[in-house]
């Protein structure tokens, strides 16, 4: 009986002195219009319409 058989030999690897990488963390500003808006976005998503049991009003149509 005889095999063959053909395996993938990953070389070694050596590593550079990565302790000494560095990186600047970017902070984002945020101002409050900014969250007033994604907070009215998300609110609009997912409100829903429902019908109610009484006479319409002036300015019934609220989300």
């Amino acid at each position: 009986m005889e095999f063959t058989a053909e395996v993938e030999v990953i070389p070694p690897v050596k590593l550079g002195d990565y302790k000494k990488l560095t990186a600047k963390k970017e902070v984002a500003k945020v101002e409050d219009k900014d969250v007033d808006y994604v907070v009215e976005r998300i609110r609009k998503n997912y409100s829903e319409k429902s019908e109610v049991k009484r006479a319409a009003k002036i300015s019934a149509t609220r989300l």
